[in-house]
């Protein structure tokens, strides 16, 4: 519908009543706002309703949670609806069935633009500062704008921070021209200011000449002027092709004026300071008034915002997403004194990694350390290509030989945002600037960077330690079960990972005559939880037991073997335990009797799910024959023997019921796939090998691209063997 219908529908606020869906999103909350101010009644629901949601009730604005089709009722004039929320939704759907109209949020705040002196800012980067520097100007010099931009002005000092609307006095309105859903062409303002142009928005547009053409369109639609990146060639032609009434202004010609008047580092903030001017010039501000708004204005949230600085560490949090963005924030940030310069990414949205994956890694350069989060999904579903194991592969990709291919950091894989701050409140130190990169809830490890100050609370210890014996060993658990902090025992590591980011917690190796005896009699042998399954069937085999030798060549000690209820050639080590003395998670002891291992494919429950150290168990065995057993030794080592050798951790996934995952992941076409220095072997598609330097991160990521393409393939979702210590 065009703003003229949507005014007329709306009956200019008379006896009107919208719903607005996914009113919790920063551009949503503004629009409310301006259509309450416009006699509108106003409600709206949001999926998981946060800060903004709580700022909309306090302007008088309902808002319920969650998304359901009843919030649709007869007594509505129209729906608005957030690009997040698909128009086949259950709650548009519903409205439509009812005979009511849905709009997109773009159409309606197009629309509102209709009858005053309006300012619109578009642009793949920097439209949101650029729209706050004009309304910042234009307060300062009493103006009293309405403004809807998406983004809060951080608080300064004694000064509040001001929401993403207002309607002001409802003469000069500026607003935020959103082309992610292709509304930007339902715009025709006053004043047209265009930012810059690159590709994105994968999601919606078809290709560039699409997105091109929706840039023309709103070009096009300007009344008065046209404020443009000259800069840009493909605005130049943009603009030039438009033929448009208004007048043209490049806004990087000439001397920066009352641009040099900002306050803040970066040559991008330059380049939004001098659009905000040539914008402001066009209103009929004079240059004087000009320059005075741009000398005392404060920064959106999350634009280089400093959310934390103590000990000599400081914590910026910024909104960018895209690879040009994010090289501009890290350019700027490396300018200023620092030891090192480490960051967190949030990948935001499946289309867009996919989309831009392989520009991302170099947009990265300068950095010291760099995690990467999974994907925001931003109301996308999951798409091959497009999640973050793809994306480290392209950093880990080999560069181009004449060096084009830049020198981006190694990254590590942060499973999630907790993982991450742990990480990081562990090891920042003096000197240190943390960039938190994303337009996703990345910003939570901002806010708790906000709260606890860059090195957090209490972080957990990340230490490994030894123990030699039972009292030393329930000590220990007793301390860390009391203080919240995990605790993890390991063995001989053969089928352990442990995460690039470290362990959250207490690793602790059993060592000494306490867990290492090896004893046999009567059809029982007793072993030690930190004997090595080498050592134990060696020793059975030189007393005459037989009944455990499935267990050779498989590394690792007994407690590890009894954890993962370790098996081979159609036997599990659960069949033949008599019982386990163990300690609990915190330190009494417990015997746990054959009948009572909650024994499964790989894991033994009354291990793993309750958090039991096993200290020592006895295991059925029957007499026979040293050279027979020796004899049935050697037949099974030989079938193992094409392990001897390589780096690796053993078999990556569990076999799924009825089925190989080898067979699975051979058939997927995935032997001697690579990630970094981790590739799948060429001879056992269940085994991922690793060459000298290769980290625990190229290993998750070739697990998760392996587990998708399966899945994908074959519908069957893998499972880890293998254990991800984190």
């Amino acid at each position: 519908m065009k703003p003229a219908g949507i005014m007329r529908a709306l009956q200019n606020g008379r006896a009107a009543r919208v719903h607005l869906i996914g009113i919790g999103g920063i551009g949503m909350a503004g629009l409310a706002v301006w259509l309450k101010a416009r006699g509108v009644a106003v409600e709206g629901c949001d999926r998981a309703p946060g800060e903004t949601a709580a700022w909309l009730e306090r302007q008088g604005i309902p808002v319920r949670a969650g998304h359901a089709a009843e919030h649709m009722t007869r007594e509505l004039t129209a729906v608005i609806r957030t690009a997040a929320v698909p128009g086949d939704a259950a709650e548009p759907a519903r409205a439509r069935a009812l005979g009511i109209p849905v709009w997109r949020r773009g159409e309606v705040l197009a629309a509102l633009l209709d009858g005053v002196l309006s300012v619109a800012v578009a642009g793949t980067h920097g439209k949101t500062t650029t729209a706050w520097l004009i309304a910042q100007v234009l307060l300062r010099a009493g103006r009293d704008p309405a403004w809807c931009i998406g983004g809060e002005l951080a608080a300064a000092g004694a000064e509040p921070p001001r929401g993403p609307g207002a309607w002001g006095g409802g003469r000069i309105a500026v607003a935020e021209a959103d082309e992610s859903d292709g509304t930007l062409a339902c715009y025709a303002p006053d004043i047209a200011v265009v930012t810059n142009l690159e590709y994105d928005h994968l999601e919606y547009f078809s290709g560039r000449d699409a997105l091109e053409a929706c840039f023309g369109r709103f070009l096009r639609g300007a009344a008065r002027a046209v404020i443009y990146n000259g800069s840009d060639p493909v605005l130049r032609r943009l603009v030039a092709a438009a033929g448009a009434a208004a007048r043209a202004v490049d806004f990087t010609a000439g001397p920066d004026g009352a641009a040099a008047a900002l306050p803040w580092p970066g040559a991008h903030n330059r380049l939004n300071a001098r659009a905000a001017a040539a914008a402001c010039r066009a209103l009929g501000l004079d240059e004087a008034d000009i320059e005075a708004g741009l000398a005392g204005a404060r920064r959106p949230r999350r634009r280089f915002e400093c959310v934390a600085e103590d000990a000599g560490i400081r914590v910026i949090s910024d909104y960018a997403h895209h690879p040009t963005e994010i090289r501009a924030v890290i350019r700027t940030a490396a300018a200023l004194p620092h030891r090192r310069l480490l960051a967190v990414f949030q990948p935001h949205r499946y289309s867009r990694t996919r989309g831009l994956r392989g520009a991302f890694p170099a947009a990265f350069e300068g950095l010291d350390e760099l995690l990467l989060l999974p994907v925001y999904a931003a109301s996308e579903a999951p798409a091959p290509g497009g999640r973050t194991w793809d994306l480290y592969g392209a950093f880990r990709a080999p560069r181009a030989a004449d060096g084009q291919g830049g020198n981006p950091p190694v990254p590590k894989l942060a499973d999630s945002l907790e993982q991450a701050w742990d990480y990081f409140r562990r090891t920042l130190r003096e000197g240190d600037i943390l960039l938190i990169l994303g337009a996703g809830d990345v910003e939570r490890i901002a806010a708790w960077a906000r709260a606890e100050g860059p090195r957090g609370g209490t972080a957990p210890v990340g230490r490994e330690t030894t123990v030699a014996s039972e009292a030393e060993l329930a000590a220990l658990l007793r301390e860390t079960h009391g203080a919240g902090v995990p605790l993890h025992v390991l063995g001989a590591g053969s089928n352990t990972i442990v995460d690039d980011l470290g362990v959250a917690g207490v690793r602790v190796r059993l060592k000494g005559r306490a867990f290492e005896g090896v004893a046999a009699a009567d059809g029982l042998v007793t072993a030690g939880a930190a004997v090595p399954l080498a050592r134990l069937l060696d020793r059975l085999e030189a007393g005459g037991w037989a009944g455990l030798e499935f267990l050779e060549g498989i590394p690792g000690t007994v407690g590890g073997a009894l954890a993962m209820n370790a098996g081979a050639a159609g036997e599990a080590l659960a069949r033949h335990t008599a019982w386990i003395q163990c300690l609990n998670r915190d330190g009494s002891p417990c015997t746990v009797s054959g009948e009572e291992l909650e024994a499964r494919y790989r894991a033994c429950g009354a291990l793993r799910d309750r958090g039991r150290v096993a200290l020592r168990a006895g295991f059925r065995v029957r007499a026979d024959a040293p050279a027979a057993v020796a004899a049935r030794r050697a037949a099974l080592g030989r079938r193992r023997a094409w392990m001897q050798g390589l780096s690796c951790k053993g078999s990556v996934f569990k076999n799924p019921p009825g089925d190989h995952a080898g067979r699975l992941i051979e058939a997927a076409g995935l032997k001697g796939l690579r990630i970094g220095g981790a590739r799948v072997y060429e001879g056992h598609a269940n085994v991922i090998v690793t060459d000298p330097g290769a980290t625990a991160s190229d290993v998750k990521a070739l697990m998760e691209t392996v587990r998708a393409a399966v899945e994908a393939r074959f519908g069957v979702r893998l499972e880890n063997e293998v254990i991800v210590m984190a």
